[in-house]
């Protein structure tokens, strides 16, 4: 299950001065196609969130890449602001050999010569990497993720060298990690994995 919140804002550019932004509004799908065939999907349930913004959930995962438009209603004028496209795709698209089936990462087999899991550097990397708690894997509710898998890759490697990953570590049932992962000096980026958590999720790049 790979579901993500999408969220859009309506203005009505039409009102030069003043509020701009428009709540109350139903907006609706003009279409929602997978793209690979042009199928049509059932599109998602649109709600407000507050002050002109509006969000859906979809599953590009599960139902494939997608394409559609959303019609803002009548009420505005101005057809740019009133039809609103969309491509919905999967984040493993970006980097598709990099994951197994169940969309999380693949690590080479057998590993590479002299890989270590933990690492082989001399500089440990936790949770506390950058402040406090910045590399600790929480859901969109800020509750900890447990049993997840970090790897760690050069800034340069990831996604594009998904083989080449410098040390591992897990988390424990708070998101934070049960034992430091060890490299050398240079900037890195961690990725969260979990089978049946979306992900996988990337920290932005951090220098040690």
């Amino acid at each position: 299950m790979a579901n993500i919140y999408y969220v859009f804002r309506i203005r009505d550019s039409s009102i030069t001065s003043g509020e701009n932004r428009k709540t109350g509004l139903s907006p609706s799908w003009v279409f929602l196609k997978r793209l690979t065939d042009g199928t049509t999907i059932t599109p998602p349930a649109i709600s407000e969130i507050a002050s002109g913004q509006y969000k859906f959930v979809f599953d590009a995962e599960a139902n494939g890449e997608c394409s559609g438009q959303i019609d803002a209603g009548s009420t505005l004028s101005n057809y740019s602001d009133r039809f609103i496209d969309w491509e919905l795709t999967r984040d493993s698209s970006r980097i598709q050999t990099a994951l197994s089936a169940v969309g999380v990462v693949n690590l080479p087999t057998p590993a590479p010569p002299g890989y270590n899991s933990a690492g082989s550097g001399p500089i440990a990397v936790n949770q506390n990497t950058g402040g406090v708690d910045n590399l600790r894997y929480v859901n969109f509710q800020g509750q900890g993720v447990a049993g997840a898998t970090i790897l760690i890759y050069q800034s340069t490697d990831w996604p594009g060298n998904p083989a080449n990953v410098v040390a591992t570590a897990t988390t424990g049932p708070d998101g934070r990690w049960t034992a430091p992962a060890y490299v050398t000096s240079g900037t890195y980026v961690a990725v969260f994995t979990k089978v049946g958590a979306d992900g996988p999720n990337v920290s932005a790049p951090f220098t040690v």
